[in-house]
C-alpha cells in the first residue's frame, strides 16, 4: 500500500449524537442542529471508524467490500473523512 495516506484514527465529535442501525447511520450535530444520514459505505465507514479502526484498517477493508485495490479505495475513504471532518462530525485522535 502508498504510504501517501498515513493511519491515523478518528472519533465522533463530542456533540455529536449518532445511532447505528442495519441499514444506516443517523446523526445529529447537536451544536447546530443539523442531522446527517450515512448508508452503503459510508455507513460501513463510519461504523468502522466507531470501531476504532485507524484509517488505514479502513481503506483495507473498504478495497475488500468494493472488489478493489487500496490503491483504488484510499481516494474513497480520503473524501469521507476530510469531508466529515470538514462538517465537525470526525476529530483526529
Amino acid at each position: 500500500m502508498s504510504q501517501s495516506l498515513p493511519a491515523r484514527a478518528y472519533t465522533p465529535s463530542e456533540w455529536l449524537h449518532w445511532c447505528l442501525d442495519a441499514q444506516q447511520v443517523n446523526l445529529v450535530d447537536r451544536r447546530l442542529g443539523k442531522p446527517y444520514t450515512l448508508r452503503g459505505l459510508p455507513a460501513a465507514v463510519w461504523g468502522w471508524f466507531s470501531l476504532g479502526y485507524d484509517r488505514l484498517r479502513v481503506v483495507e477493508l473498504v478495497a475488500v467490500a468494493q472488489a478493489q485495490t487500496q490503491t483504488d479505495t484510499q481516494q474513497v475513504v480520503r473524501a469521507l473523512v476530510e469531508q466529515w471532518v470538514a462538517d465537525g462530525l470526525l476529530v483526529e485522535k
